[in-house]
């Protein structure tokens, strides 16, 4: 059995939601703990599974006194999420998804760096496993490099256009460690999942109200696993109205730390591709136009999300997004529909002749 003494602060707080995993459960936690940083402290969070993933863990808590077991029922990602964050005491924060697994070096470097650097987070790069492919590898998928972003030298609209948009460093939070008392002192926490679509993004873009520093590493130290029945290649139903949501809860989140001037036109943009996102994958799913129609206005009319379509600057979405946010301000919505289907048809068709075109080479 390993025994760490309790009363030394871990350096940092990992925390791990677990929900029918017992086929992966095994490697997620082994990777963690034989990270070569010892003062860890493991959060696993048995989010009312059905298989044997919860006796698994508490196994592993019976080994290592670094670990710390939550049984709960059934919530969703957010909810277990949160569960370990009301009990975390680290430094720092890092999520790890239970089908996922950390390189043996991972977490120590990255602390090492937040610490070097005093920041508030530290962003790495990761790689994609394919399950369905014989565990096929993508290395470097966000193809960072090293740098040290200091909030005193870059204003948050330049950031959230040059880096977030662009999913400079991406929209995860299983590829960045959190100073946990930035998290907490600001009440951050995750919006459940049946509410918001992409609560990982969400909780990023409150966490941007009050970052000073982002450190980058390039490294991949986060093997993501590919399955094809996972909760990432499910359905999304009501994806649009769930963007909404999401648009307001950050708006929301935004005024009340008084940090509008600070991100600036930025807000337009965010709100503007969120809808586009949100419509894409409404039309990749062949949801009927009627319902994709009464979406839109949810999402063009909830709280304050119209004033926003104003804040769009021509130079920042081109003459397409310019008339996009004039026939959204009309709420011209099954011209939107039609003119994103003309494009999305457009787009696949073209993609559907290179692959022909290298196939005959």
């Amino acid at each position: 059995m390993i025994t760490i003494d309790k009363n030394i602060v871990p350096k940092v707080s990992i925390i791990v939601p677990i929900y029918n995993v017992e086929k992966y459960i095994n490697r997620c936690i082994k990777s963690i703990l034989s990270q070569t940083i010892k003062e860890i402290e493991v959060i696993l969070v048995n989010d009312g599974s059905t298989d044997n993933s919860g006796n698994i863990a508490e196994e592993f808590a019976r080994m290592d006194n670094r670990i710390q077991v939550i049984h709960k029922v059934n919530g969703g990602l957010s909810t277990a999420r949160n569960a370990g964050l009301e009990i975390a005491t680290g430094e720092y924060l890092l999520f790890v998804d239970s089908d996922d697994w950390l390189d043996n070096d991972s977490i120590e470097t990255i602390y090492n760096n937040a610490i070097e650097f005093n920041a508030d987070i530290v962003a790495f790069d990761y790689r994609r496993v394919f399950e369905d492919e014989k565990n096929k590898i993508q290395e470097k998928c966000l193809n960072l490099r090293e740098e040290l972003i200091d909030f005193k030298q870059i204003t948050l609209e330049d950031y959230v256009l040059e880096y977030l948009l662009k999913n400079g460093h991406g929209h995860e939070v299983w590829n960045k460690l959190y100073k946990r008392t930035m998290i907490n002192n600001n009440n951050i926490n995750f919006v459940n999942n049946k509410e918001v679509f992409a609560e990982d993004f969400l909780f990023n873009l409150c966490v941007l109200c009050h970052v000073k520093k982002i450190k980058v590493i390039h490294n991949s130290f986060y093997n993501y696993l590919q399955r094809p029945e996972s909760l990432m290649n499910s359905k999304k139903p009501f994806i649009i109205q769930r963007y909404a949501k999401l648009y307001d809860h950050f708006i929301t989140h935004v005024k009340k730390n008084n940090r509008i001037d600070d991100f600036g036109a930025s807000l337009g943009i965010i709100y503007y591709c969120l809808l586009r996102w949100g419509l894409l994958i409404s039309l990749k799913q062949n949801e009927k136009f009627s319902q994709i129609s009464n979406q839109l206005k949810y999402f063009v009319n909830l709280g304050s999300n119209k004033e926003q379509i104003y804040n769009i600057k021509d130079k920042n979405v081109g003459k397409f997004g310019n008339f996009y946010c004039r026939l959204l301000i009309r709420e011209r919505f099954s011209t939107i529909i039609r003119l994103e289907f003309a494009n999305y048809y457009i787009s696949t068709r073209i993609k559907s002749s290179k692959k022909k075109v290298k196939k005959c080479r």
